[in-house]
């Protein structure tokens, strides 16, 4: 497993979204790796801060604003869907994507 997959599960440890297999698997990548044992942690204070957050209120016309500029943006040609993935394995990695884009924000926040 390459440090780049790894970070992606760190993420998603964070969020306690791993099935026990992946667990096991960063378990065992982080127990000789403190650098990535701290950088999980700082994920899983990040996200439980996040979680005590309080939600913003958008201001007022937001979201008229955002359905008026999408009305009157222009569509691709191909007609917009995409395509499902096609594998399990594409899914889980659109959702590991996903899901450290989520913490990445977190870790913002």
């Amino acid at each position: 497993m390459t440090d780049d997959e790894l970070r992606e599960l760190l993420a998603l440890a964070a969020l306690n979204a791993l099935d026990p297999d992946e667990q096991r698997s960063v378990d065992t990548a982080i127990a000789g790796r403190p650098d990535l044992r701290s950088e999980l942690d700082e994920l899983r204070i990040a996200a439980a801060q996040l979680a005590e957050s309080e939600a913003a209120t958008p201001p007022a016309g937001l979201k008229a604003s955002i359905l008026a500029e999408i009305a009157v943006t222009r569509q691709s040609a191909t007609g917009g869907a995409t395509e499902p993935p096609r594998s399990r394995a594409k899914a889980v990695s659109m959702r590991r994507s996903w899901t450290a884009g989520v913490a990445a924000a977190v870790a913002v926040v």
